[in-house]
């Protein structure tokens, strides 16, 4: 039987500038060690020549070179890869053990929960409906038009107007950069906003998506030392400052995005992206409409920072409780990936049963039906809601359970984790 890894620490983890996600991504070519190729499982392959193909887009094919993208490519790809196709690539075995203990056996739950799911999706689809397309447009429609009312009439209450259509538009344009590319410009809607749709390719759907929770999530390591998620000694000062300063950094960290990714352009030769360029144009008009550089430029940060905070509380309420799995907490004996999504993730009640028509609208802009979308990241929001059958069938089948919590009480587990100093050690 193989030496099971456990949660393996990351190389310049602790580092403050290789807390974004470019650097999370050359830290993982390091520890992965994968000669420059793409390792699935316990095989390497040279995807070199089929980047141009790839149905998903050459981007997640160019990110993922010399790393383990084990976990990206099981869960990706609903209906599974060809065998056949995948040996036309296929160069060598590994040399070394895996570093990451997820399992993906065909018995195991989350391959027969993919099982079912890819029968529902092969009638229905995995792209977008109208309804997720149209909200998507009627979001960056609504913050276009609140945007040049501000700079006709530059207040701040049009200010916060404004950052409420970018906010609303961020939480929606996040389902669109983890799908395939030729769904996916409007991930670029993302990028009206201090965080960038190819950063968040990076730190939110190959890092956090996949390793939740785990020494190798950057959401969890990017906000150290100022909030510790993990179970580790705090001390009482710090304890109930976090409280505060999750807020604080929740408003704050589109501010903080934008100068660590021109910090990195500057001095770490990061790639400049053409859509780099579209918070500067933001200001640029601000200022124009104004002929107040001051004011152009704390409109444009009231702005950003408004709409920040509504997606960061939104994002990490979903992953952070006393009842989770942070690393350090006991593992389960059973290393399927798709049980560990159960362990981390918890989610509120977004069915029509409870929210009738406002049902779908509040599903695009609350980070989708979470637990469903960690589990089918490339599954457009719309479609997450027709799993819910196969997905209570498998829960039922291998005797789990997972059950909602209210907008209320998942803030409360969230003050409640950064209170946590114990690991849980009960977990079977």
């Amino acid at each position: 039987m193989e030496k099971d890894p456990g949660d393996q620490y990351p190389s310049h983890r602790d580092d403050f500038f290789w807390k974004s996600g470019t650097q999370w991504l050359k830290a993982k070519v390091i520890d992965d060690d994968c000669e420059g190729l793409w390792r699935i499982h316990d095989d390497l392959y040279d995807l070199t020549n089929w980047e141009k193909n790839h149905p998903g887009g050459r981007d997640w094919l160019v990110l993922t070179k010399g790393t383990d993208c084990t976990e990206a490519f099981e869960t990706f790809h609903v209906f599974g890869v060809s065998s056949t196709v995948l040996q036309k690539f296929w160069v060598k075995k590994a040399n070394t053990p895996r570093r990451y203990r997820f399992t993906f056996h065909k018995d195991g739950f989350f391959k027969t929960l993919q099982g079912k799911a890819a029968k529902v999706l092969k009638e229905v689809g995995t792209g977008p409906d109208w309804l997720s397309s149209i909200t998507q447009d009627f979001l960056f429609g609504g913050f276009v038009l609140c945007f040049l009312l501000l700079c006709y009439a530059p207040t701040y209450q049009n200010a916060l107007l404004a950052a409420a259509f970018l906010g609303l538009s961020n939480n929606s344009a996040h389902n669109w950069f983890h799908l395939a590319d030729k769904y996916a410009w409007r991930r670029f809607y993302f990028d009206c906003s201090f965080v960038g749709s190819r950063e968040w390719r990076i730190s939110h759907a190959l890092s956090h998506h996949v390793y939740t929770n785990t020494y190798a999530d950057l959401e969890v390591s990017s906000v150290e030392p100022l909030l510790e998620f993990l179970p580790v000694e705090k001390g009482p000062v710090r304890t109930f400052c976090q409280h505060f300063l999750s807020h604080v950094f929740a408003l704050f960290s589109y501010p903080a995005s934008l100068i660590v990714r021109n910090y990195l352009i500057i001095f770490e030769n990061d790639e400049v992206l053409p859509e780099h360029a579209l918070p500067w144009l933001q200001l640029l008009l601000l200022m124009v409409s104004t002929h107040d550089p001051a004011q152009a430029f704390y409109l444009w940060m009231t702005m950003h920072c408004m709409a920040g905070y509504m997606l960061v509380i939104q994002k990490t309420t979903t992953h952070h409780g006393p009842e989770l799995y942070h690393a350090g907490d006991k593992l389960r004996t059973d290393r399927d990936w798709g049980l560990h999504m159960l362990d981390t993730t918890t989610d509120m009640d977004k069915s029509s049963d409870t929210w009738g028509f406002l049902s779908k609208p509040i599903v695009f802009t609350t980070f989708g039906n979470h637990l469903l979308h960690h589990m089918f990241p490339a599954v457009d929001h719309s479609k997450l809601d027709l799993l819910y059958p196969a997905f209570y069938e498998t829960i039922l089948e291998f005797g789990e359970k997972f059950e909602y919590k209210s907008f209320k009480e998942m803030i409360v587990d969230f003050h409640a984790q950064l209170n946590r100093t114990e690991p849980n050690l009960s977990r079977q």
